[in-house]
């Protein structure tokens, strides 16, 4: 059972994505553009509204996996964690859809906006593979298919979370060159 244990790491991972940076709508829609400090300032609100709930879902997953007793449990635990940071991707997507960027943002936003949209759709697959994990079998198949489908998840997300954080590095550029004084919290890669 220790090797089960060793799926918060598959949490861990898909809290990173969801915590990487997000927007939500600041007024953008369909009337103007927002500006760039209030573009930069709604960002910082939303990531950390985002990261506060990954991180509520993080904690509960921790108390959950504690008391696994069964490979089903552990599935079944998994599977209601990946649901609720679904949800939270798939929010911070249409936040982010809603948000008319200001221009020197505007390409960026369409990143962004594409890389929730393919996180959205890369944890249905993550959904769908851990629902077809056959734990019937030989435990150790069990422990084996787990943790190739650790593996999976951990390449899939680490990319993401790489491509997010490029993503809030260029936009803290941009404020910095702009003089808005904000803090994306981007990491350094340092």
């Amino acid at each position: 059972m220790r090797r089960i244990a060793s799926l918060l790491g598959i949490a861990a991972l898909l809290a990173l994505l969801a915590v990487a940076g997000a927007c939500e709508d600041g007024g953008g829609g369909d009337g103007d553009a927002l500006t760039l400090e209030a573009y930069l300032r709604t960002i910082t609100t939303i990531n950390d509204d985002s990261s506060a709930e990954a991180a509520a879902i993080q904690e509960q997953l921790g108390t959950d996996v504690a008391g696994i007793a069964s490979v089903d449990e552990a599935v079944e635990i998994l599977s209601d964690a990946i649901d609720d940071f679904l949800a939270v991707a798939t929010g911070v997507r249409d936040d982010l859809d809603a948000i008319k960027p200001p221009p020197e943002v505007s390409d960026l936003h369409g990143q962004l906006v594409e890389l929730y949209a393919v996180a959205a759709t890369s944890l249905i697959g993550v959904q769908a593979d851990l629902q077809s994990i056959d734990t019937s079998g030989d435990i150790n198949d069990v422990v084996a298919e787990f943790e190739s489908f650790a593996t999976q998840v951990a390449d899939e997300f680490n990319t993401l979370g790489s491509q997010s954080n490029d993503i809030c590095l260029e936009l803290q550029g941009i404020a910095d060159e702009n003089s808005v004084e904000v803090d994306l919290d981007c990491s350094t890669g340092a």
